[in-house]
């Protein structure tokens, strides 16, 4: 899994922002309409179909994540401050 997330990483950098078809006809070239093909049978396949904007999701979680580890690390120091 984890050559496959550094990929994505990778990919995801080389895109910068653009839509995902421009950016596959860029770098697809004559095999634009086969990539597509694939494209279009693997989210049928796995009916993928996200209905939030992933963007937003992925900052949700990224501001919860930090509230509670904030949390966690006042607690801590809290317990090490009570042991002095």
């Amino acid at each position: 899994m984890g050559k496959y997330r550094a990929s994505l990483q990778f990919l995801q950098r080389k895109k910068q922002g653009n839509e995902w078809h421009a950016f596959l006809a860029s770098r697809a070239g004559a095999d634009t309409a086969e990539r597509y093909a694939q494209i279009d049978a693997y989210v049928k396949h796995y009916k993928y179909a996200p209905t939030k904007d992933l963007r937003t999701v992925a900052e949700d979680l990224y501001t919860e994540v930090g509230s509670i580890a904030m949390t966690l690390i006042n607690v801590k120091v809290a317990r090490v401050r009570d042991s002095l």
